[in-house]
C-alpha cells in the first residue's frame, strides 16, 4: 500500500507584502507629514500678513507724516501772508501818520498799530474830532481775536473818552477755503463819511 501526502502538494499560504502595521505606520507618517506642511504654509501665510499690515502702518505713519508737513507749510505760507499784510498796513499807516490828514489823529493810529492783535487786519478808520467818534472796519480768521482787540481798546487810557462795542459780524469763505470774519467796532452809531470833522484811511 502507498501512501500519499496530500498536504504536501497544497499550495503554500501567499503572505502579504507590507503588514497591517506597516499599512498604519505609514497612513500615520503621511498624516503626520500633512499636518506638519499645513503648519508650515500658515506660519508662512501669518508672517507674510504681518509683513503687509507692517508696511500698511508704515505706509499710514507716512501719509500722516506727509499730511501733518503739508499742513504745517500751509501754516507756515499763511503766518508769511499774515506778516506781508500786517507789514503793508503798518507802512500805510506810516504814510497816513506822515500826511497832513493824519497829524491830527496820529496818537490814534499809532495806539491802533500796537493794539491790534496779529491776524487781525484794520481795513478802513473813521475817525471824528467833534464827537470822538472812531470806527474800525476789518478782517480776521479767528472771532476771538476781535474780543481781544476790544478789550485792549477799553482798557487803554488813550480811549478813555470812547467806549468800544461790536457793531456787526460778517463770515464768508476764503479761496482756502479758511472762514474769513469781516467786523465793524465803533464807539458810536455810524455816521456818513461826509460828516464834518471825519478822516477815513
Amino acid at each position: 500500500m502507498q501512501n500519499i501526502n496530500l498536504l504536501s502538494a497544497l499550495p503554500k499560504e501567499i503572505k502579504p507584502y507590507l503588514s497591517a502595521q506597516v499599512l498604519v505606520a505609514i497612513f500615520l507618517g503621511f498624516l503626520l507629514l500633512l499636518i506638519l506642511l499645513a503648519t508650515v504654509m500658515w506660519s508662512i501665510v501669518t508672517l507674510q500678513e504681518q509683513r503687509v499690515n507692517s508696511l500698511i502702518a508704515s505706509k499710514q505713519d507716512l501719509t500722516q507724516k506727509i499730511m501733518a508737513l503739508k499742513s504745517d507749510k500751509i501754516k507756515q505760507e499763511q503766518r508769511v501772508k499774515d506778516q506781508q499784510k500786517l507789514f503793508a498796513n503798518n507802512k500805510e499807516m506810516k504814510v497816513f501818520l506822515a500826511s497832513k490828514n493824519g497829524q491830527g489823529f496820529a496818537k490814534y493810529l499809532t495806539v491802533l498799530a500796537a493794539l491790534t492783535p496779529e491776524n487781525v487786519w484794520l481795513k478802513t478808520m473813521v475817525f471824528s474830532n467833534q464827537d470822538h467818534y472812531i470806527a474800525l472796519f476789518g478782517n480776521t480768521t479767528n472771532a476771538a481775536l476781535i474780543s481781544e482787540l476790544l478789550q485792549k481798546l477799553n482798557n487803554t487810557s488813550i480811549f478813555s473818552t470812547n467806549r468800544f462795542r461790536t457793531l456787526e459780524l460778517n463770515k464768508t469763505k476764503a479761496n482756502d477755503g479758511k472762514t474769513v470774519i469781516s467786523f465793524e467796532i465803533t464807539t458810536a452809531a455810524v455816521k456818513a463819511d461826509s460828516d464834518t470833522g471825519k478822516s477815513k484811511t
